[in-house]
């Protein structure tokens, strides 16, 4: 996936709303990518990705 027209917007919105900083700033910007692509789950076990209301979590096992 590549960020469109919309990345900057969704990006700029999902890191003032989770006060994204240091190293969740690329977090941020990957919840961004999901958001402008209509992804609405993650697999992760990187527990920072509980800040992004938009995603829903799921760890591996």
């Amino acid at each position: 996936m590549q960020p469109g027209p919309e990345f900057l917007h969704q990006f700029l919105g999902i890191a003032r709303e989770t006060q994204a900083s240091g190293n969740l700033i690329f977090d941020a910007q990957i919840a961004a990518l999901c958001a402008e692509h209509g992804i609405d789950e993650i697999l992760t076990n990187d527990s920072d990705f509980w800040r992004f209301m938009q995603l829903r979590v799921l760890r591996l096992a």
